[in-house]
């Protein structure tokens, strides 16, 4: 099965196998392939690996790093992953530095959608941190995918997790303290990745492990060398030492510093048929009070269509999805209440 794979280069090696660029010689696409020695794992990491493949093979989203195919050959597991060209963010950064605010806003709304799907799915990643969050080239700017899903949490049920896992300079102080803890740690996470960003270091730090689990708990934020940053309140929100006053992916979403973010970094760039697509959806969604509701799904697309007018391409509509996804979303509930009570809505749901 691997050959099926033209190994390129090592992208990164560690003490359980490597992560190699690869060619796929069936799908004509560059792909990183993703090596672990199952032998001389212990059972948990054995355990984490299987679940990394697990999760990925179901978690399919734009801002998700895309799983292409898992095996085991001659006791190794090989797991086949979108490859992104850039890296991900911590040697980006490194490379960088200093990034541009507006990149910065980019990359927090984008892991930010990645969280929002894992969290309605009530996944926890509990390990946002830089070396996860990878970069593919972009139009504009670079896309951006949140990976490494080997030690996600999915709650089965219960409210909070209790494990303690993730890196120490990220981890939440209700991690640290040893409570049950909700998906709002991811959001505290990606707050501490922001302020890195931002600031040039992490917000906690300290000579020993103590000193920087003291600081997390302390409910005290260091302050950002530029208070005036349009992402200074919003760090603020997700480093609240209470998980219950921490926003939820979703909330953070709606904020002026991304809506507004977005339609800027876009708008010079923006293809013409993605405007008008948007504003025929914007249409549909002022007419959809007033319409008369068709009794079959068939019967809806014929109404639905003719008022948004030609559809994109495939690749068009595909590229529109991952650069306008909330307004996809707004979209996709005009169109729910323009059919509630004629179709079950929910099949649409599960289509976006």
């Amino acid at each position: 099965m691997i050959a099926r794979y033209q190994l390129k280069s090592l992208l990164g090696k560690g003490s359980s196998g490597g992560a190699w660029l690869a060619y796929d010689t069936d799908t004509n696409e560059y792909v990183t392939v993703k090596e672990i020695l199952l032998g001389p794992l212990r059972d948990c990491d054995r355990e984490r690996a299987y679940r990394e493949c697990e999760l990925l093979a179901v978690a399919r989203h734009p801002n998700i790093v895309g799983y292409r195919d898992h095996f085991i050959q001659n006791g190794t597991l090989y797991l086949i992953l979108q490859y992104a060209d850039l890296g991900d963010l911590r040697k980006y950064n490194s490379t960088r530095k200093p990034l541009s605010e507006t990149l910065i806003i980019h990359i927090c709304r984008e892991v930010l959608r990645g969280l929002k799907y894992l969290h309605a799915r009530r996944i926890i990643h509990r390990d946002v941190k830089p070396a996860n969050i990878f970069l593919q080239t972009g139009n504009t700017l670079p896309h951006v995918l949140l990976g490494d899903l080997g030690v996600a949490r999915i709650l089965d049920g219960k409210e909070y997790a209790e494990t303690i896992i993730g890196t120490p300079y990220y981890l939440a102080p209700e991690v640290v303290l040893h409570e049950p803890y909700s998906e709002k740690c991811d959001i505290w996470a990606l707050g501490v990745v922001i302020y890195e960003l931002l600031a040039g270091t992490v917000p906690f730090k300290g000579r020993t492990l103590l000193d920087v689990a003291r600081r997390i708990t302390s409910g005290e934020v260091p302050p950002l060398p530029s208070p005036a940053s349009a992402l200074a309140s919003v760090v603020g929100e997700m480093l609240q030492c209470n998980p219950e006053r921490r926003p939820s992916a979703s909330q953070l979403l709606l904020r002026e510093v991304f809506t507004g973010e977005r339609i800027r970094a876009h708008s010079k760039s923006r293809p013409p048929y993605e405007a008008e697509f948007v504003i025929r959806l914007r249409q549909l969604h002022a007419q959809a009070a007033r319409a008369a509701g068709p009794n079959t799904l068939r019967q809806a697309l014929a109404e639905i269509v003719p008022r948004i007018g030609p559809i994109p391409s495939a690749p068009q509509i595909s590229q529109l999805v991952a650069e306008r996804f909330d307004e996809m979303t707004a979209a996709y509930h005009a169109v729910r209440t323009f059919l509630l009570g004629y179709v079950q809505y929910k099949i649409l749901g599960e289509m976006i």
